[in-house]
C-alpha cells in the first residue's frame, strides 16, 4: 500500500515559531500606538488655564516638600539617580555586570537598556522645544531650571530605562522573582517622577506623559526587535 506523504518534521515548528512571533509584533506594535494616543491626548492639558489636575498635584508635592522635609534629601537623591549622568553609570554598571556574567543574550540586553536610554533623550529633547511649555510657578520650585516643562525628561529617560531593565534582568528568572524586579523598578521610576512634582519644577501632566513616552519608546524598540527576530525566523524556516 502506497504510504501518504509524511509532512517535513519542520513545518510544525515553523507555524508555531512564525505564529508567536507575529503575535509578539502584534501586541507591541499595538501598545506603542496606544500609548502614542494617551499622550498625545495629555498634549491636550498644556494650555493656559492650569488643571485642577495640575493643581492639586502640585499643591501635594509643596505640602510633602515642607510639612515633612525628612524626606527631601530621598527626593533629592531620586532625582540624581533620574539624571541622564545617573542613567548612564547605572548603564555602565549592569553593562559590566552583563558582561562578566555573560547570560543568555547579554548583549542584545545591554543593547535595549543603552538604546533606551538614548532614544529617550532624544525624545524628550524634541519634545520640549516643540512644545515649549514653562516651567510651573504655583508655588516656589526648589531652584531654577531654564528648560522648558513639558514632558519631564527625568520620568521619560525613567521609565524607559527602567522598563528596559525589567525585560532585560527578568528574563529567565522564576515568576516569583521577576515580579520583585519589576515592582522594585516600577517604583524607582514612580519615585524620580515625583521627586519632579514636590520640589515643584514639573507639573503632574508633564511626569505623566513622561511615563507614557518612555514606555512608548520601549515598546517600539520591542515592536522592531520582534519584527527582526519573525523576520529571521521565517527565512531559517524557508
Amino acid at each position: 500500500m502506497q504510504q501518504s506523504p509524511t509532512k517535513p518534521h519542520w513545518q510544525p515548528d515553523i507555524s508555531k515559531t512564525t505564529f508567536n512571533g507575529l503575535r509578539a509584533l502584534l501586541i507591541s506594535s499595538a501598545a506603542t500606538l496606544g500609548l502614542i494616543a494617551i499622550f498625545w491626548w495629555l498634549t491636550s492639558l498644556i494650555n493656559p488655564e492650569i488643571s485642577q489636575f495640575d493643581r492639586a498635584g502640585l499643591a501635594g508635592g509643596f505640602w510633602l516638600r515642607t510639612q515633612l522635609p525628612y524626606l527631601n534629601p530621598i527626593f533629592q537623591l531620586a532625582t540624581w539617580i533620574g539624571t541622564l549622568y545617573g542613567l548612564a553609570l547605572q548603564t555602565l554598571i549592569v553593562g559590566y555586570w552583563l558582561y562578566r556574567r555573560k547570560p543568555p543574550a547579554w548583549l542584545s540586553r545591554l543593547s535595549l537598556i543603552v538604546l533606551a536610554l538614548l532614544g529617550a533623550a532624544i525624545w524628550m529633547t524634541l519634545l520640549k522645544h516643540g512644545f515649549a511649555r514653562p516651567r510651573p510657578s504655583i508655588f516656589e520650585p526648589a531652584y531654577q531650571l531654564s528648560t522648558y516643562s513639558f514632558p519631564s525628561g527625568h520620568a521619560m529617560a525613567a521609565a524607559a530605562w527602567y522598563g528596559s531593565m525589567t525585560i532585560a534582568l527578568s528574563y529567565g528568572h522564576p515568576q516569583s522573582r521577576r515580579w520583585g524586579i519589576i515592582i522594585g523598578l516600577a517604583a524607582m521610576a514612580a519615585l524620580i517622577g515625583t521627586s519632579r512634582v514636590v520640589f515643584a519644577v514639573h507639573y503632574p501632566t508633564d511626569i505623566s506623559a513622561g511615563w507614557i513616552g518612555g514606555i512608548a519608546w520601549l515598546a517600539c524598540l520591542r515592536a522592531v526587535w520582534h519584527g527582526i527576530s519573525w523576520q529571521r525566523q521565517r527565512r531559517q524556516a524557508s
